[in-house]
Order: structure tokens, then sequence, then C-alpha cells
């Protein structure tokens, strides 16, 4: 399943202070135009009383999106930054399987009111053969906000939490490793979830989104570019 992405305008609370008939215009610039330079105009006509209009406008994710249990749009404040590299910037080579392919240090800020864990999944959507799962973490607990460097492969996280099964068949992290050739973007996920998911160590993609659907209160991402 495709989530969409949401993306919610409200117009100037300065309506208040429109005059009777007056016009307040607003301007929504869609990601996917930003680079082109195009926008969608929209005005609202004040009729003396205060109004607060919110524009919604919904898109498809893209086709390489992880579904991940059709998450909601993102918390506004919850963000998932790393030392390593900038969002959608590269990869140093020594997070892959080129260099000593250890995890990147990852820290998180604001996540929603309520989350009981967090979940991480790493993924490229460029992989010939679909969707390749680099890394799963699950059952990070509430009071968790950031993962050392170089979390050691194996079936639990120190300070708690699980990891999953990677594409590459083992339990923890595996660095992009893809065949030479154009550039793959590297998705780094982290769920807040309302619950600890039921489920052991050396979990799959599909089981963990399985058992969070229905419980993901907010995401947050950034991602990572790698080519050999």
């Amino acid at each position: 399943m495709k989530p969409n992405q949401v993306y919610r305008v409200l117009e100037e609370a300065a309506l208040r202070d429109a005059r009777p008939g007056g016009e307040v215009m607003g301007v929504i610039v869609h990601p996917a135009f930003a680079s082109a330079g195009k926008r969608f105009r929209i005005s609202h006509r004040a009729s003396g009383m205060l109004v607060a209009t919110a524009i919604v406008l919904a898109v498809a994710w893209p086709a390489g999106r992880l579904g991940a249990a059709s998450a909601p749009a993102a918390h506004s404040r919850f963000r998932l930054v790393t030392s390593a590299f900038g969002d959608g910037q590269f990869v140093p080579s020594k997070y892959t399987c080129s260099g000593i392919d250890v995890s990147p240090e990852l820290r998180w800020l604001d996540p929603p009111a309520g989350t009981a864990s967090f979940v991480l999944i790493m993924y490229d959507p460029d992989a010939p053969g679909g969707t390749f799962i680099h890394w799963l973490a699950y059952n990070l607990p509430a009071t968790t906000r950031n993962l050392a460097q170089g979390v050691p492969q194996g079936n639990r996280i120190e300070g708690g939490g699980l990891q999953g099964t990677s594409g590459f068949g083992k339990v923890g992290y595996g660095g992009p490793c893809p065949p030479p050739g154009d550039a793959h973007h590297y998705h780094i996920a982290l769920y807040a979830v309302d619950s600890f998911l039921k489920l052991d160590a050396g979990a799959t993609r599909e089981q963990v989104e399985r058992a969070m659907k229905g419980h993901i209160l907010g995401k947050a991402e950034l991602v990572g570019l790698y080519r050999r």
C-alpha cells in the first residue's frame, strides 16, 4: 500500500486583520514543482469574521517509497538527523560494503506525544530486484533519542530494542552495496508507535509492518545517496 503525503497550508492568521471584502493571497509550493519554480495560488475573500482556512493537498507517494503500514503525515517537529551525512547527500564509504560497513550515528528530536517505542527501517527502493532492506530495528524504548555509530549485528541493541533480518539475510545493519551504475537512494525512516511490537528478534520487514499497522503516530526520515 502506497501512503499519501499530505501537505497542509493554513492561510495567514492575519486574516483577522483583513478588511471586510478584502482579499488574502496564499501560495502553495509543492515539492514536486519546486525545482521548476511553479506555484499554486489560492485566494480567500474575508467576510469580516475570523477565518482560518486549511488547504489540504494530497499527492500520491512516489512508487519507490516503502509503504510502512500506511504511515500518517510526519509529525511537524519529529526529526531524524545524523552527523555522518546531510539529508540528500552522499553516504561516506565507511558506512557501506566498500568500507568497514558500520551503521551511522543517528539522533532524533521531538517525537509525538504518546510514543511508546520506535521502529527504524533503512531501505533502498532503487535495488534491481525491488525494495531492499538494509536495517530493521524495533521496540526501541520511548526514552531513546539516539543510536551510536556501529550498532553490532545481533538480536538485541544495547540500551533496549531488537533487530530484524535485512535483505542480506543477517540480523542487523548491512550498508549500501549497489551494483555499479547510477546512485541509489537510501531511506532511513524512523516511526514513532504507540506500543511495543509483539515480535521476536530477527523479524522481516513484512512482519514489522503488519505489527505496527494502526499504531504509527509519526514518521521522521532522511535520505542518503551512494553509488559504486
